[in-house]
């Protein structure tokens, strides 16, 4: 049994996504199975719902749910197929997967969010944090160094007019679909160079914040972005939390380090750890695993 379409969708909160998932069914030669009995669970109570928990594949071998209702935040939705694997025990409730079971994933999202795309390919997410998981439904602040970009989405994806706090783009620029050019990272600890771009569709109005020294959205999601570095395969991400820091500053007696991480990628997902000034920079790799020039330390400050 494999997935056929609705995996990885976006839909609002308490909305229906818009392909109802469906898996097919095949036997040992691929040949699509009609008669099998697919039985489909939310895995967590109160996680959306499903309608039918149970369908019989056609001669397509298909089985397709009528609705998929999200809840807040990641979703997931699980598809059993009776004959394939181990049998379930039924009513399918709780458990670990069968073998030869699939899961879907979603996302329920409030209206108005901005989104950071890619938001499954592109971007290395913070290791053993389960609450950093793609596509992120919640805001992110953006730390990025100068000579970069990233393309912003507006939820529910309408058409909508894009504005900046820096309409000259002097430290940074959003054009009319949402891609971001950075001129000015923070690259001193007394000054940030902070931007704030706003997306607003009818009486729906979404921001995020670019590099700020007054982050104060929670849980804490910032999303890093450098240069590409000639001969790198790969980054070493760090990042730094401050101590005895200035106030409205980045300016701290000492650091101590959060995050490392290695990644291909040239952007990084993670949550800071709390209502202070931050840091980061990456090492490059080359080939041979061996490091090169750091970058800059890119600084940033969240208030709560």
């Amino acid at each position: 049994m494999a997935i056929l379409v609705g995996d990885d969708q976006l839909a609002a909160l308490g909305d229906a996504v818009a392909t109802p998932p469906a898996v097919l069914v095949t036997d040992a030669n691929n040949a699509p199975v009609a008669g099998a009995t697919v039985h489909f669970r939310i895995p967590t109570t109160g996680a959306g719902s499903v309608t039918p928990t149970q369908v019989v594949t056609g001669a397509d071998g298909v089985a397709r749910v009528d609705s998929w209702v999200l809840a807040a935040g990641t979703n997931s939705l699980e598809a059993f197929a009776t004959g394939i694997g181990p049998t379930p025990t039924f009513p399918i409730v709780s458990g670990p997967l069968s073998e030869g079971g699939v899961t879907f994933t979603a996302a329920g999202v409030p209206a108005g969010t901005i989104l950071v795309r890619p938001s499954s390919a592109g971007i290395t997410t913070q290791s053993g944090n389960p609450n950093v998981i793609l596509p992120l439904t919640q805001r992110s602040g953006l730390s990025m160094q100068s000579g970069t970009g990233i393309q912003l989405e507006f939820f529910p994806a309408v058409t909508v007019t894009w504005s900046s706090s820096d309409p000259n783009g002097t430290d940074a620029s959003v054009n009319t679909t949402g891609l971001v050019a950075v001129v000015h990272e923070n690259d001193v600890p007394t000054t940030a160079h902070e931007v704030v771009f706003t997306a607003q569709a009818g009486d729906v109005v979404g921001s995020i914040k670019l590099n700020s020294f007054g982050f104060d959205h929670f849980r804490r999601f910032t999303t890093l972005v450098w240069r590409p570095v000639e001969g790198a395969a790969s980054y070493d991400v760090e990042v730094d939390f401050g101590n005895g820091c200035t106030t409205d500053t980045a300016v701290c007696d000492s650091w101590t380090q959060q995050v490392s991480q290695t990644t291909s990628n040239l952007r990084f997902l993670f949550e800071f750890i709390g209502a202070q000034p931050g840091r980061w920079r990456v090492v490059p790799r080359d080939a041979s695993g061996a490091a090169m020039t750091p970058s800059e330390f890119v600084y940033f400050r969240y208030l709560n």
